[in-house]
């Protein structure tokens, strides 16, 4: 019996399927989730810790923004973020993004 050649479309699929899991598997106990955001003190990263993962609603919360505005910051570059999974509609956000966003936005007020 011979095996049945796979185009190369197939074994890219494949093998994004592969990456995909073993990317999952190898990271599902590796980031460190967010604790709840606690109040900022006046100079501090509104509770935002560099090294947590944040969900978009998380971020929103700590920035006393709204989700889409969020989104926008995303869509327009100022935000760097990230799916775990390829076909994933959540967006994830590191904690040390989120505050270089925060110092961004306070020099661009005059708030530095």
């Amino acid at each position: 019996m011979t095996a049945k050649a796979l185009s190369a479309e197939d074994r890219t699929r494949q093998l994004g399927a592969l990456v995909e899991e073993i990317l999952r598997d190898a990271l599902a106990g590796c980031l460190p989730r967010a604790e709840p955001v606690a109040p900022a003190e006046p100079g501090q990263s509104r509770g935002i810790e560099p090294s947590a993962v944040y969900s978009v609603e998380e971020c929103a919360k700590a920035l006393r923004t709204c989700r889409e505005q969020v989104y926008a910051w995303i869509r327009s570059g100022q935000l760097p973020a990230f799916h775990l999974e390829r076909n994933s509609k959540k967006w994830l956000l590191y904690g040390s993004d989120i505050i270089a966003l925060i110092k961004r936005l306070k020099e661009d007020n005059g708030n530095a």
